[in-house]
């Protein structure tokens, strides 16, 4: 087993700025770059788009209308043949909202594997991948890089993003304030965000170059990420550690009181086939999801500096601004709490709301749940995971600290905006892993395989 670390440079002329997301067209003459985000829950097609110049204003393309720019399911739960149809659907779309001036000057890809992908092995994904990467060829468009990303990759380009999409311009110096960034996704969640700088980092420190004027500005941000800790994997766990694994029928304290579904368990060493009826107790939820999932009574070696499973998390600066999205956002959004263009920097919402959608006292009832689910299915679960991850986990305060939200100064909170940023200057990147005392240094076109 090795660990690896990302050094990561990013060189960049003079100071960018962000412009609010655009509708409807890409300008004449604009360099578009393509990033799908292949996710466990399906793919997103991203195009980012910004005038040739000194100064250049890096945009998210905002269509009127963005039916099919997502593809259900993703790509680890499709053959690699039907992955690379998928991502060729995402593409032929494109092709009919960049300009062919901007596709005759050469238009990158980049599709990026998130959570879903890496629970899948090393054999798996590359068939994948090799498919995807053959599609993206025979499009109008060229291929910059088809893989998956580490969970502390997606981290670091989230951290990126939020600070982007936050400042207009991207950490050089102390004139721009560099937020967290805390993403909660279908299969992991992520975390990223700079410590104190008279911390030192015990593990999970990455180095980020931003070479705007001399002397180049260094940043050693805290990254990291929870596989299987994301919301569809983790009420899967819970329900294993909750129903047992031999049971076709089990009641259920993190659903909907008087919600009845069917989940697969098997994948946790459950049954494929198992009732469950929820009793909607979102105090007993947020405290199963301390003890089964985040297993905060674990021993922290270091000190108190520890979140889920003991593992090693910093605090952030005082006084920084953390942005919480994803899944975050949606639990939020879902219970009635906040919504859907707004944000909220008051975590006990989860709580007083939360306690009011699980018992069925919300916008819905058991009864109605049962006849059309929807998203809406996971949001007794996910209000509570969202809070016990956030405040009893991460140890954020409930109000002023971190701030739930989809977009950031109206362009999508997601790490794609930051691999566009960082796609987009060809940086020199590579990673450094140890080997049993062995360094090894690896470009980014080489592959880099982890044993577990």
């Amino acid at each position: 087993m090795f660990v690896s670390k990302i050094a990561l440079t990013l060189s960049i002329a003079v100071v960018s700025c962000i412009g609010p997301a655009v509708k409807a067209t890409i300008p004449d003459g604009d360099v578009a770059l393509i990033v799908i985000d292949a996710g466990s829950g399906g793919s997103r097609l991203k195009i980012f788009h910004w005038a040739p110049s000194m100064t250049p204003l890096y945009q998210q393309y905002k269509p009127d209308n963005d039916e099919g720019f997502k593809m259900s399911p993703g790509i680890a739960n499709l053959t690699p043949a039907k992955a690379a149809e998928s991502i060729s659907s995402l593409l032929l779309l494109a092709e009919s909202h960049v300009p062919a001036e901007a596709v005759e000057s050469g238009v990158q890809v980049y599709v990026g594997g998130t959570g879903g992908m890496r629970l899948l092995g090393n054999d798996l994904q590359a068939a994948r991948w090799d498919t995807i990467g053959e599609a993206v060829k025979t499009s109008k468009f060229s291929l910059g890089q088809a893989s998956t990303l580490s969970g502390e990759e997606e981290a670091v380009f989230g951290w990126l993003s939020t600070t982007y999409l936050e400042n207009g311009a991207l950490p050089s110096d102390g004139s721009v304030e560099t937020v967290g960034s805390l993403e909660l996704g279908g299969s992991s969640t992520q975390a990223a965000f700079l410590p104190p700088s008279d911390v030192v980092l015990l593990s999970d420190k990455f180095r980020f170059d931003v070479t705007i004027n001399d002397p180049k500005s260094t940043f050693y941000p805290y990254a990291n990420s929870w596989l299987r800790s994301g919301q569809d994997q983790a009420i899967l766990r819970l329900l294993v550690a909750e129903c047992g694994t031999d049971v076709i029928a089990c009641t259920s304290v993190c659903h909907m009181k008087d919600f009845i579904t069917t989940e697969d368990l098997s994948a946790y060493g459950g049954q494929p086939t198992v009732e469950i009826t929820g009793s909607g107790d979102w105090s007993a939820c947020r405290n199963m999801v301390k003890s089964e999932l985040l297993h905060l009574d674990w021993e922290c070696l270091y000190g108190t500096q520890c979140a889920a499973a003991s593992v090693y998390f910093p605090k952030p600066l005082a006084g920084s601004k953390m942005y919480a999205y994803g899944a975050f956002f949606y639990a939020m959004s879902g219970i009635g709490a906040s919504g859907w263009s707004k944000t909220t920097s008051d975590l006990s919402l989860y709580n007083t709301k939360g306690t009011e959608w699980c018992s069925g006292l919300g916008s819905r009832n058991g009864t109605d749940l049962t006849a059309i689910p929807g998203f809406d299915a996971m949001n007794c679960f996910g209000s509570a995971l969202s809070y016990a991850m956030l405040v009893d986990g991460y140890g954020f305060s409930e109000t002023g600290q971190v701030y739930v939200t989809r977009q950031i100064n109206g362009t999508d909170a997601s790490w794609t905006f930051g691999a566009a940023l960082y796609y987009s200057q060809e940086p020199f990147y590579e990673y450094k892993a140890q080997i049993y005392g062995e360094t090894k240094k690896l470009k980014k076109s080489e592959k880099l395989k982890k044993t577990e």
